[in-house]
């Protein structure tokens, strides 16, 4: 039974942004402020004689008058409705924070006269704009002036969706660069390298002996990373090693160093700590319910949930592994140099430090969830192994050593890989072995996978494959590697290939020092030169990640150095971002409405006019949804089901129902309802 509820009715004609301010009411006045009859200056309208408004989820703010022909339903956490709330039924509310201008119960009703006439009419005479399409499927889409159905409309915009071609074949920029000798060496063995890397050859029937050509036949860049033979031609007219010049062991040292500068994460369990000594301890009863532990002696394991726990340093000569939920774990201090476990929930988690020694996200069992955090292993190497779910997103992973991203095998059943906006740096070698990642949402924001020495992907299965690849020595090995489409860019001096004597492409998985089996396969696959390299089918155009490729490297003059505009070598850019549909002024049917979309917004700012004849209408927004919209069914419900947003609108329909975390409504003033004033 929900107790301490707090239902407040007063009198209210302030701004919203005043009402959420309004903590106390020392008055229940009822009555005051008149009902009133013009259907059209209600932020929520229910015109059907046994009509429902119903609303649950977790905050509702609604900025103007709710009212309902038949009963009020308000199930939210906490809601807040500026003006009044009338029913010609019932009001309900079973919520623990409650704020009304005024309510009415057992209201008379109102007629809503139909305007829908009014309404295709004027969206009728927006000819030049005009789409009269039943169904959108894509994964990003902007919808211009008016878009009419003579029967039903269904819209689905989300980052899971690929691109379909009209969106992206008149595109002509590149996706990366590789060193002029590799690109020679592709065009002399065409027969190879069209079933690897279709991408390369827009044309696989063209001859030339230009290398400024083969760039502009392919969507690369070459550039004067190796040396060609006599007989290629204007070899010097290529921009210079932007690759090997702007990213270095040097500019990684230097990034490591000012992630250390003043972070809080050296301070950890300074004072009012609990000492445990560990000797193949597991939950010991100190940790319990300790804020700061101070950890010395061997082997220790936490596994369960502790909901207590902030910082953790780390004076043990033995193996340390957290495992279930930390969500208020934001330090943990390694001084030494023996290997660390983390799986698990770790919300609040902002920096991991260690001296050296190994460490290892998830497990075969748990995976790992973090975002905005800040691992820095000085000098050992860093494995995240994705046999379950791996959550790490707004990161940043930096080694002087190697980072190995490890699957249970390419066979496997698939796990979620999703590193949006996630750098992981390391010097000696970036690694994807044995990984089956069949994710097809698209990031808004590439993650960024930078190793100064050879990086490799090997007996890997993508479905989508995700990133910057930047390599700024060697080449991108690939084994026995099979992506469907590769989304990002790949910078690399020697290009791709399936095997190098000189290349380090795994290392040995320690799982010995830990209390709890990792279930984790410790010998990696190398390449023994027999394997053919797989395939990457096709290529996706995304946003270039400046902000994250310039910690690691001089992003402004490697990408003015790739750019050069006399031999047309440009980036590519994404047309939009993934998961957003943009609305314009109408969007109209006869009957039912469906929109799902990740992100739902207006186009340009203008407001837009959703309406159906006779059908229902429903919104489905996975993210955000931010509109000026007023939602039009005069004969049917309407439908929100929305994660977090702001309609700055209203909604007249037969029955409404709202189910949201966090969603606000503004009535708006002026036009919306000069608007419906048609009648």
């Amino acid at each position: 039974m929900k107790a301490n509820k707090k239902l407040r009715i007063g009198v209210i004609a302030v701004s919203i942004a005043a009402v959420t301010a309004v903590t106390v009411v020392t008055a229940a006045i009822y009555d005051v402020r008149r009902l009133n009859d013009n259907p059209w200056e209600h932020t929520l309208l229910a015109a059907d004689d046994n009509g429902h408004i119903n609303a649950q989820g977790g905050s509702l703010s609604i900025d103007g008058d709710v009212r309902s022909n038949g009963n009020v339903s308000l199930n939210d956490d906490k809601i807040t409705v500026s003006g009044y709330v009338s029913a010609n039924k019932t009001i309900i509310s079973n919520s623990d924070d409650v704020y009304f201008g005024s309510k009415y119960d057992n209201s008379e009703k109102i007629t809503v006269p139909n305007v829908w006439n009014n309404v295709y009419t004027i969206a009728q005479s927006i000819e030049a704009d005009k789409n009269e399409s039943k169904s959108f499927t894509d994964n990003f889409l902007t919808l211009d002036g008016a878009v009419i159905s003579g029967d039903s409309l269904n819209i689905n915009v989300s980052a899971d969706n690929a691109p379909i071609s009209e969106t992206t074949k008149d595109k002509t920029g590149k996706v990366g660069a590789f060193g002029a000798g590799f690109f020679t060496k592709v065009y002399e063995n065409k027969a190879k390298w069209e079933e690897i890397f279709p991408i390369l050859f827009q044309n696989s029937e063209f001859e030339t002996d230009s290398v400024l050509e083969l760039g502009n036949n392919s969507n690369f860049i070459p550039v004067q990373e190796q040396v060609v033979s006599n007989s290629w031609q204007d070899y010097e007219q290529l921009p210079g090693s932007v690759i090997s010049d702007n990213f270095s062991e040097e500019r990684l040292k230097e990034y490591i160093s000012m992630l250390k500068q003043d972070n809080p994460v050296f301070s950890a369990c300074s004072s009012d700590f609990v000492k445990i000594q560990a000797n193949g301890s597991i939950n010991p009863e100190e940790a319990e319910k300790a804020r700061k532990l101070v950890i010395e002696g061997g082997h220790i394991t936490l596994n369960g949930d502790y909901e207590n726990l902030e910082e953790i340093k780390l004076d043990n000569w033995g193996g340390v592994q957290l495992i279930g939920n930390f969500p208020k774990l934001k330090y943990i201090y390694r001084t030494g140099n023996s290997d660390m476990n983390l799986a698990g929930d770790f919300p609040a988690l902002e920096c991991v430090y260690t001296m050296g020694g190994q460490i290892l996200l998830g497990t075969g069992d748990v995976g790992f969830n973090a975002d905005n955090l800040t691992v820095i292993d000085e000098y050992g190497p860093i494995v995240v192994y994705t046999a379950k779910d791996v959550n790490l997103t707004s990161s940043r992973l930096v080694t002087t050593q190697m980072i190995l991203m490890r699957g249970a095998g390419a066979d496997k059943i698939a796990s979620r890989f999703n590193v949006e906006n996630t750098l992981m740096a390391a010097i000696n070698g970036v690694m994807f072995e044995d990984m089956n990642d069949n994710n097809t949402t698209r990031y808004g924001d590439l993650p960024v996978f930078y190793s100064t020495y050879p990086m490799s992907i090997i007996n890997c299965n993508f479905k989508l494959l995700q990133g910057s690849f930047i390599n700024s020595q060697k080449a991108i090995i690939m084994a026995n590697a099979n992506i469907g489409v590769f989304r990002g860019f790949m910078f690399s001096p020697e290009g791709v290939d399936e095997y190098r004597n000189s290349s380090a492409v795994g290392f040995y998985v320690n799982t010995y020092a830990y209390n709890i089996s990792p279930n984790i396969n410790s010998l990696n696959k190398q390449p023994n030169g027999t394997e053919e390299i797989g395939r990457i089918s096709d290529f996706e155009y995304s946003d270039f990640p400046k902000e994250l490729v310039s910690c690691i490297g001089d992003a402004e003059n490697f990408l003015s150095g790739l750019e050069n505009q006399d031999n047309d070598f440009v980036l590519g850019e994404m047309n939009g971002k993934p998961g957003e549909l943009l609305i314009g002024r109408y969007i109209l049917a006869d009957e039912d409405i469906v929109i799902s979309a990740d992100t739902l917004k207006n186009r340009k700012n203008a407001f837009s006019v959703i309406a159906s004849e006779s059908g229902n209408i429903t919104l489905n927004v996975k993210n955000e949804m931010d509109v000026q919209t007023i939602i039009y069914a005069p004969n049917g419900k309407v439908t929100l089901n929305v994660s977090t947003g702001t309609l700055h609108g209203r909604i007249f329909a037969k029955n409404i129902e709202i189910v949201s975390d966090s969603f606000e409504i503004t009535g708006g003033r002026g036009y919306f309802i000069s608007w419906f004033c048609l009648h």
